[in-house]
């Protein structure tokens, strides 16, 4: 069995990003499903591999969450892409079924978006910013950015994300009289 060089490679969801995402980070998910070659070729290996299955992939900590991180927002575009059109995510399943009942094969496990941030994400890397980059595909979300992130600039790219996000009135603000 050959496995691919670590780091874990990135680049197809870059490519998705730069494509399909706009500067205020929306999405054209209709030119996406139109398109979705790449998205399921890099979502079918992270179906193969994570750094739970394949840990050399991820020399690093910021490796690891990179990986988490491009996980959770690559399925969820697949997850609204497999389900378009649609208005809203609620709509995919009533009562939040799309982050907590549905699954993604995720280096040969069954993981639902749920799992991924709340079993994953926050208990294991206990960083507060992931918050300002993972995208639930509404507009109350996180802008998506336009390029994947990676091991190498990870904690840059996570300050200036949550440097955005508390200084963005939308969600952060001072109520001077309460």
């Amino acid at each position: 069995v050959v496995y691919p060089a670590a780091p874990f490679s990135h680049h197809a969801l870059d490519q998705i990003l730069e494509a399909y995402v706009d500067s205020l980070g929306r999405v054209d998910y209709l030119a996406l499903k139109k398109s979705r070659q790449l998205l399921d070729a890099y979502t079918d290996s992270l179906g193969l591999y994570s750094p739970h299955s394949h840990p050399a992939l991820f020399p690093s900590r910021n490796h690891s969450l990179a990986y988490w991180i491009n996980a959770y927002n690559a399925l969820v575009l697949k997850g609204v892409v497999d389900a378009y059109p649609i208005e809203s995510v609620k709509d995919i399943k009533i009562l939040n079924g799309f982050f907590r009942r549905t699954s993604f094969i995720v280096g040969g496990r069954a993981l639902t978006l749920d799992a991924i941030e709340n079993q994953i994400i926050r208990p294991q890397f206990k960083d507060a910013r992931i918050h300002a980059v993972v995208n639930c595909a509404a507009a109350s979300c996180p802008a998506l950015e336009k390029r994947a992130f990676t091991g190498e600039d990870l904690h840059e790219r996570l300050h200036a994300a949550f440097f955005r996000f508390a200084n963005d009135p939308q969600y952060v603000f001072l109520d001077r009289q309460n």
